[in-house]
């Protein structure tokens, strides 16, 4: 048996990889599947291109880790920044915007 016998028609390759043969042909025009091309409008496909088609398409999803712990030994998320991470008080913050807003004034004058 030669690998020309498992030669395969864009009707048998669509519902291998259940889509619809337009969509054979169009996975053949972006260059993701390979063919035969007989004539203009006439292609196969070899049993072997379309295997590896579906290998390279192969996604391995990871395994979602659960925490089953009740909510009461989780631990609380963070709420935000400190003051010191926040690079001083509210106050300074509003002292110096109120600086800028004067500068930009007098500028515009």
């Amino acid at each position: 048996m030669s690998e020309y016998d498992t030669l395969l028609t864009p009707e048998q390759v669509a519902e291998t990889l259940h889509i619809r043969p337009q969509d054979v042909h169009a996975l053949v025009r972006d260059g993701q599947l390979a063919c035969v091309q007989i004539r203009s409008k006439r292609r196969l496909f070899l049993r072997e291109h379309v295997d590896q088609f579906i290998e390279s398409h192969v996604r391995h999803v990871p395994r979602k880790i659960v925490d089953n712990r009740r909510p009461s030994q989780l631990p609380s998320p963070k709420k935000g920044p400190t003051k010191s991470e926040r690079g001083g008080d509210a106050e300074t913050g509003r002292s110096v915007r109120a600086q800028i807003r004067k500068e930009m004034r007098e500028e515009c004058r």
